[in-house]
């Protein structure tokens, strides 16, 4: 295996990758490659990466292990962040524990930006089970609608949740995108969706219906398994070696969409909380993850590097509201999302993507590892 590391690398692969987190299995239920790799096959490929200066990127490994293959290996190490406990003192704990772990050595984080997890209504999937719910899922998008508007239709779906309420998603972490331009991702008593149905003295699956037949079955509901608390990872992100830079945007396309992950950072990290000016923010999704990645070819505006270009409006980036749309082979769907305030977009000098619109133009090339300076 390391043989083949050292081979894909030199041939332009960026480095090794592995995974050792329980929950991701195989179709048959079977543990992913990897998930109980010892940590002496972990260093033995970790020291093909270091020789390359290529990236040890891995999901799931303990602390004391990187540690070990950074140490051993002269790996550069990038590692997923994301805060899976709620606490407020938690990102604090998260962002001290990596500094510690990473004097001396060249290890990274990087976490999504926002409380993730899957979007449920009626534009994607209706986690809920019954007779009733089923015939509402297997229906299209105005169906739905017209059907969550027949008052005794209704009153069965409510009827039937409470006779048998599942046991996910948990309603005190499910939250309303609202039905604005943006999604609404600041995850406070507004938008939680057990708190709306306790104003309005109800069952919170009556508010879920209210809500999707108010906005035409546009609206989303976030049900957040990860980074439950902003506040936390707001103080995560406040250092030098967790960044913002993780997401779903090519998988679990019928209930994940965090393609606008980057407009986040610079609509709510930069502009509306201040954590980040707007050029740091800027480095730490350019020039610094182009370093992590051992990217040598862009990330800065300089004679000689790829010109990679983003033109947008500070006052106005961010991103848009979800949407389904039905592009895949068979007509099956996804989810997609727009930007707003981006005026252009640049790859390799050529203009991409113009107001939103794709020009035709395709300039891109594959982006290929290299261990020695630029030419």
């Amino acid at each position: 295996m390391a043989e083949i590391v050292a081979r894909a690398i030199d041939r332009g692969a960026v480095g090794f990758s592995t995974n050792r987190t329980p929950q991701h299995k195989l179709p048959d239920g079977r543990a992913i490659p990897g998930t109980f790799a010892e940590v002496e096959e972990l260093e033995i490929i970790g020291r093909e990466v270091g020789k390359r200066d290529a990236l040890f990127q891995n999901v799931g490994m303990d602390w004391k292990h990187m540690r070990h293959i950074a140490d051993t290996a002269g790996s550069r190490m990038l590692f997923n962040a994301t805060l899976d406990v709620r606490d407020d003192e938690s990102g604090i704990r998260q962002r001290e524990e990596l500094n510690h772990l990473a004097r001396g050595r060249d290890i990274s984080g990087v976490a999504q930006v926002r409380g993730c997890g899957a979007l449920i209504g009626l534009q994607t999937i209706i986690p809920f089970r019954g007779e009733n719910w089923s015939k509402l899922s297997d229906m299209p998008l105005k169906a739905k609608v017209a059907a969550i508007r027949d008052i005794q239709f209704r009153d069965r779906l409510v009827a039937e949740f409470k006779k048998s309420p599942p046991g996910w998603p948990d309603p005190n972490w499910v939250f309303s995108l609202g039905n604005g331009e943006s999604p609404d991702h600041t995850m406070g008593d507004h938008n939680r969706l057990l708190k709306i149905a306790e104003s309005a003295n109800v069952h919170w699956i009556e508010s879920f219906i209210r809500l999707s037949e108010e906005s035409d079955g546009r609206i989303l509901f976030n049900v957040i398994e990860e980074n439950q608390n902003l506040h936390a990872l707001r103080d995560m992100f406040d250092g030098g070696r967790i960044f913002p830079g993780l997401g779903d945007a090519g998988a679990h396309v019928t209930y994940v969409m965090d393609a606008g992950w980057a407009s986040f950072v610079l609509a709510h990290w930069v502009r509306e909380e201040g954590l980040y000016t707007m050029s740091e923010a800027v480095r730490r999704l350019t020039s610094a993850s182009a370093r992590i990645l051992g990217i040598k070819d862009r990330g800065t505006l300089e004679p000689g590097i790829r010109a990679d270009v983003n033109i947008f409006d500070a006052d106005q980036v961010g991103e848009a509201y979800p949407h389904r749309v039905y592009d895949f082979t068979g007509k099956t769907p996804r989810l997609m999302q727009q930007s707003i305030g981006y005026k252009a977009t640049l790859v390799n000098s050529k203009v991409n993507v113009i107001d939103g619109v794709h020009t035709g133009t395709h300039a891109g090339t594959v982006i290929r590892h290299t261990s020695g300076d630029l030419a």
